[in-house]
């Protein structure tokens, strides 16, 4: 970053900035998290499944177009909205012992069946 860029500022300043942006984001990853979790609850205590595997999707493609709309990769948010999901989910499976994890999405049992590696968010994470 040059300082025409930077608005003149230093670098502990940026460093600041992006501290609080990283300390919301893990704050609203959190409220998403619990939201997804007392939907699950309320769909499961009617007898409901723990995965609507065309919700997620539709929850994916709304976040694809929404990173493209404002220029973010859509793969990269694809990925975080998939661990998201898992998360979400992490409760639920806790409680029956022996059933195998549930698929994020059909793309994901494809790669199973195929043995096709699925990138896992750590990878697209800058270094």
């Amino acid at each position: 970053m040059t300082p025409s860029t930077s608005g003149g500022r230093d670098l502990a300043s940026l460093r600041r900035d992006l501290e609080e942006i990283d300390r919301a984001i893990v704050l609203l990853l959190a409220a998403r998290v619990e939201a997804a979790r007392l939907t699950i609850a309320y769909r499961t205590e009617r007898g409901g499944a723990v995965t609507l595997l065309p919700q997620e999707e539709r929850v994916l493609d709304r976040a694809r177009v929404w990173a493209a709309d404002v220029g973010l990769a859509p793969s990269v948010v694809d990925t975080v909205f998939r661990s998201l999901i898992i998360e979400g989910k992490s409760p639920f499976r806790a409680r029956v012992p022996d059933t195998p994890p549930e698929p994020v999405s059909s793309e994901i049992v494809v790669a199973r069946r195929t043995r096709a590696k699925v990138r896992s968010p750590t990878a697209l994470a800058p270094s």
